[in-house]
């Protein structure tokens, strides 16, 4: 009798084992994946040609996030054909938004990448980057 306990406290033993190394296994296989999905260009090559009036920096409105304040800078874009545009951070992970924002030329022409999801403000578009474009004749 004492026999057969330990032998099914080792084949749980085992099978939880054997679990463990499956879902690791699984993580391993998928994360790398949801990570890139989730950190990577969202854009899915949708885009739009604007001409831009206007861009700058400013902190994100709401100030209160989890009790801390929210200092982070996003760059809004004023466009003659696309209305309003927003970006959440700086397509250059080495340039600040706004640096970023001080390059973009009003007056120039541009490519514009849009975010799959989209804010739910009428008028406003969600992108991830601004490229220079040639207008065309």
């Amino acid at each position: 009798m004492a026999q057969q306990g330990t032998q099914r406290t080792k084949r749980r033993k085992g099978m939880v084992s054997t679990v463990l190394l499956i879902i690791a296994i699984l993580l391993l296989l998928f994360l790398p994946g949801y990570l890139a999905r989730i950190f990577g260009d969202d854009s899915e090559g949708k885009y739009k040609y604007c001409t831009v009036e206007k861009a700058w920096a400013e902190y994100r409105a709401g100030g209160d996030l989890s009790g801390n304040t929210d200092y982070t800078r996003v760059g809004w874009v004023e466009t003659r054909e696309c209305g309003k545009l927003a970006l959440s951070e700086s397509p250059n992970k080495d340039q600040s938004m706004d640096d970023y924002m001080a390059s973009i030329e009003p007056g120039g022409y541009y490519k514009v990448y849009l975010k799959n999801v989209q804010l739910g403000s009428p008028g406003l578009t969600s992108v991830t980057r601004l490229e220079k474009a040639e207008r065309p004749s």
